[in-house]
């Protein structure tokens, strides 16, 4: 922004905390509600932002970039653009589940239930999410980026993802670049994800 190579917007960055961005299966921690709803009410209310989906997006890393996914989805009218940086759009089911990482097992578990028949897993699936209609109208695009060296396969996932999203009638595009599942190669790459949304935001 202060070369001019990136238009002027606002950057909010809430800490997920493991939350996955999502309300919990036993309603104590209520995050969807809070980023969908609650930060851009508090935002609007404190600074200078334009109204509307085209004056607001929304993205993320990992864990962040399913959020992302999953929050538009949700909540189409609210965003102009959306994006995700080796985005977690992993299949929420028991049984795929059980195939990832204790940590990974442990944390999902802790926020859509630890219960093969007790739990939250479809309805904040993004695979099922987006098939739920055969063709979408949106406000947004989106665009998903990922490294070919990540180690849990984000990078091909996400172009996966992208062909569904066109498959069913919301524009997207992503890419597989040389990167793995770590902060110095996110740090390079957030740069394009920003230019990414400055270019739509410049557009309005």
């Amino acid at each position: 922004m202060r070369d001019g190579s990136l238009p002027e917007f606002l950057v909010v960055c809430p800490d997920g905390d493991g939350s996955w961005f999502s309300n919990s299966h036993d309603g104590r921690r209520l995050y969807e509600n809070f980023v969908a709803d609650d930060l851009p009410r508090e935002i609007a209310s404190r600074f200078r932002v334009l109204p509307g989906p085209g004056g607001r997006a929304i993205t993320g890393i990992s864990m962040g970039g399913y959020g992302a996914m999953k929050i538009a989805l949700r909540h189409p009218e609210n965003y102009g653009a959306v994006s995700g940086l080796s985005a977690a759009l992993l299949a929420l089911d028991w049984e795929s589940v059980e195939l990832l990482s204790y940590l990974a097992r442990r944390q999902i578990r802790h926020v859509f239930g630890s219960s093969p028949t007790d739990n939250a897993f479809a309805e904040n699936d993004v695979w099922r999410l987006l098939a739920a209609k055969e063709k979408w109208d949106v406000p947004f695009e989106v665009f998903l980026l990922g490294g070919a060296e990540d180690k849990y396969g984000l990078g091909g996932t996400g172009v996966q993802f992208a062909d569904f999203l066109n498959r069913r009638g919301i524009r997207a595009t992503a890419r597989i670049e040389p990167g793995i599942h770590d902060w110095p190669y996110w740090r390079e790459a957030m740069v394009e994800i920003a230019r990414w949304h400055g270019a739509r935001f410049a557009a309005r």
